[in-house]
C-alpha cells in the first residue's frame, strides 16, 4: 500500500499474510482404544469439527483387514472424536488395532479438512470417565 500527502511525500506499508492451509492431523499420542466398551477416541492437533460424512476404520494388527467401520461417530470436545464400534465388532484387550481416518472427516476452524491419517494401539481393558 503507498499512500501520498498533500505535499507529495511517499510511505508504503507492506502487509505479509500466510493462510493457514494445514490439514488437521493426529496427535503423538492420538488413540485410546477401549476394550469393554467397543469404541475408540481419537485426538487431532487442533480444533475439529465432526463431518457428517465420517469414517473411521477399525482394522487388525497388521492393517490388512477391516474389522468394522464405526457405526457411531460422535465429537468429544474440541479436538476429539468418538469412534463407536459395538455392535460391529468386539474390541479384544491387548490386541493391536490400526485406525484409520477417512480424508474429509474433520476440518479445521479454517475448513482444511483432514487428509486420511492412521494410528496404531494396544487396546486397554478399561473405560476413561470422558
Amino acid at each position: 500500500f503507498t499512500a501520498t500527502d498533500v505535499s507529495n511525500n511517499t510511505a508504503q506499508l507492506v502487509w505479509t499474510f500466510t493462510a493457514d492451509t494445514k490439514p488437521p492431523t493426529l496427535t503423538d499420542d492420538p488413540l485410546f482404544i477401549s476394550a469393554p466398551n467397543d469404541y475408540v477416541f481419537i485426538t487431532f492437533d487442533e480444533n475439529i469439527e465432526l463431518s457428517t460424512s465420517a469414517t473411521v476404520t477399525l482394522k487388525n494388527e497388521n492393517g490388512d483387514i477391516t474389522l468394522g467401520v464405526a457405526d457411531n461417530i460422535t465429537q468429544l470436545d474440541s479436538k476429539t472424536i468418538k469412534a463407536d464400534f459395538s455392535g460391529d465388532y468386539d474390541i479384544t484387550k491387548d490386541a493391536t488395532y490400526t485406525v484409520v481416518v477417512a480424508a474429509g472427516s474433520v476440518q479445521d476452524a479454517l475448513g482444511n479438512p483432514n487428509e486420511e491419517v492412521s494410528a496404531t494401539a494396544k487396546a486397554a481393558n478399561y473405560a476413561p470417565s470422558r
